[in-house]
This record gives structure tokens, sequence and C-alpha cells, in this order.
């Protein structure tokens, strides 16, 4: 087992900026704390605009994409490739 694992949590999980559905805030400050989801939302009947969820509160919801990101697509296959390094290894761990 990775010895820093033991001590960040969520460590090797990937992270939402790194996702195709994710969309940073427009302020340079809040970019990825008050990111969104598109895959999430509610959409207003009368004005069809949709008002996505935050990407942080999607995480954290076991119905949503959860902490182990259920729902994340890679922007780039690189970073797929490292998602499906990191799940081994905690199945790995797991298994101990």
């Amino acid at each position: 087992m990775n010895p820093t694992t033991r001590f960040i949590l969520n460590y090797g999980l990937p992270e939402c900026k790194n996702c195709v559905y994710f969309i940073p805030d427009e302020s340079e400050k809040y970019k990825y704390p008050l990111g969104r989801c598109k895959l999430y939302g509610v959409k207003n009947l009368v004005s069809g605009i949709i008002r996505h969820e935050y990407a942080d509160h999607c995480r954290q919801s076991k119905n949503q994409c959860s902490i182990t990101a259920l729902h994340y697509e890679a922007i780039n296959e690189q970073d797929n490739t490292n998602l499906d390094s990191t799940k081994k290894l905690n199945d790995e761990d797991s298994n101990k």
C-alpha cells in the first residue's frame, strides 16, 4: 500500500476538473470550488434554463457520481489510463 493513502483522504480518486462533464465557474478565484456537473441539474420548464448541480455535491451524493466518480470520463485518454491504474491499486489494497 502506498503510505500516502493512509494520510490523504480521497488520494488517487479522479478529480472533477479533469472530467468531460465538469463546468468550471466563470470566476477565476472559484473556478474549481464552484464548478458544476453537466450530468445533474434541474430544467426550468418556463425558461428552459438548466441549473446544473455543484460538482462537489454530486461527488458527495451516492445517488449521483459519488466519491468513487461513477460517471467520470476523462478529458484525455491519459487520465483514463491513470484512473484504471488507481482502481487496480485500490482493489489490490482492499484484498489484503
